[in-house]
């Protein structure tokens, strides 16, 4: 399977797994991140939803399949890049490449879903889904631009 048609299906299976009540058999911890992470804590909500998969913890039914296949891809390409980075810098610089979390999240867009309301409340207060920022140690894979919810650094 070519990696966008499993991003695709990746995608599709983590939306679906968000839009269902599976979610909350899977209660997160922040602390050590694992698990589902809803919008709304007890100290505070954010402008997203969160899934993280850690590779010690069996993934949702729902995304079982193709979390792991996509997974194995993700580190491939982790395990790649480490060794061109060992060999740039002359030593092993990536300590542990097949260690990591796949974070999966939902941005809900602030028109014509359910929480939509909420959203809007939360800008209203002030709230950014994210500013301007890198993830350190993290590889990103952004959704389709077609998909609301996310923007690259020319706002699109």
């Amino acid at each position: 399977m070519e990696i966008l048609d499993l991003l695709q299906e990746a995608y599709t299976a983590w939306a679906d797994f968000f839009a269902s009540t599976e979610k909350l058999l899977y209660p997160g911890n922040v602390d050590v991140p694992c698990g589902y992470v809803p919008m709304c804590l007890p100290a505070g909500c954010e402008m997203k939803e969160s899934y993280y998969l850690r590779s010690e913890n069996a993934p949702p039914v729902r995304v079982a399949d193709s979390a792991r296949r996509l997974v194995d891809q993700l580190s491939a390409v982790a395990v790649a890049a480490a060794a061109e980075i060992a060999l740039a810098a002359g030593r092993p610089l990536v300590r542990r490449p097949f260690t990591g979390c796949l974070r999966s999240m939902r941005y809900p867009a602030f028109v014509g879903e359910k929480e939509s309301d909420l959203m809007c409340a939360l800008e209203t207060r002030g709230a950014v889904r994210a500013t301007a920022h890198t993830d350190l140690n993290a590889l990103t894979v952004l959704t389709p631009r077609h998909r609301s919810g996310s923007r690259d650094s020319d706002g699109r």
